[in-house]
């Protein structure tokens, strides 16, 4: 007869589903990666996916990706990250804090070890600000913010109790993610397609991140 432990893994699906999301996402990481790597027709293809994002440029929308993209630089994100963390550790939400700073943290700093491993170049002479020195995939604006703002959404869905303040919050930290990402092939300093894998990566560390988050706050039984 299965003792307490394996009964609540039993009733508790929450671990296996976040398991089958991860590798599900993982995959598509993979695939694309590989994908932009070793197929020139899909490189092409993020190629000129890319340049239609740029062919939108006015110097309206510019001044606002400009503006945008700002929210994930380092100095910006690590003082939101920092400012959340020790909010909610005053509030008394130490796991909450937690899960925020190393979610945030280490995941960029994955994110920049992908970078090295990949080696890929940034799109030549079409920047309308300064080129990063860093490699191009996946993007590290776009991680950082999948990262930091999907951490922010995680906490008010278990947090918030009006329905339409929780779902507005969320909603408007979905939108900043997507602009921040936008705003990095808009501005001409990353593809698509390294976008696209900042967010596949987001959300696998994510995944793994809320399940050390319920494994840590799950009372003992």
């Amino acid at each position: 007869m299965p003792g307490p432990t394996q009964d609540s893994w039993r009733r508790d699906l929450r671990p296996r589903v976040f398991a089958i999301v991860f590798s599900f996402v993982l995959l598509l990481l993979v695939l694309l990666m590989f994908g932009i790597l070793m197929s020139p027709p899909l490189a092409h293809l993020d190629a000129r996916l890319s340049a239609l994002v740029r062919e939108l440029r006015t110097p309206v929308l510019t001044t606002v990706a400009i503006w945008v993209t700002h929210i994930a630089d380092t100095i910006t994100l690590t003082i939101l990250t920092l400012g959340t963390s020790a909010g909610l550790w005053l509030w008394n939400r130490r796991a909450e804090a937690a899960f925020v700073l190393l979610t945030v943290s280490l995941g960029s700093l994955l994110g920049s070890v992908v970078q090295l491993l990949v080696q890929r170049g940034r799109p030549a002479q079409v920047a309308l600000i300064a080129l990063p020195r860093t490699f191009s995939f996946p993007s590290g604006h776009a991680l950082g913010s999948f990262l930091y703002f999907g951490c922010l959404s995680f906490i008010v869905l278990g947090e918030v109790r009006r329905p339409a303040l929780r779902y507005g919050l969320v909603t408007l930290f979905a939108l900043i993610t997507v602009a921040v990402g936008l705003s990095r092939v808009y501005l001409g300093v990353h593809y698509l397609g390294d976008v696209i894998a900042a967010w596949l990566l987001g959300g696998a560390i994510l995944v793994v991140a809320i399940l050390g988050y319920f494994a840590f706050t799950q009372p003992k039984e």
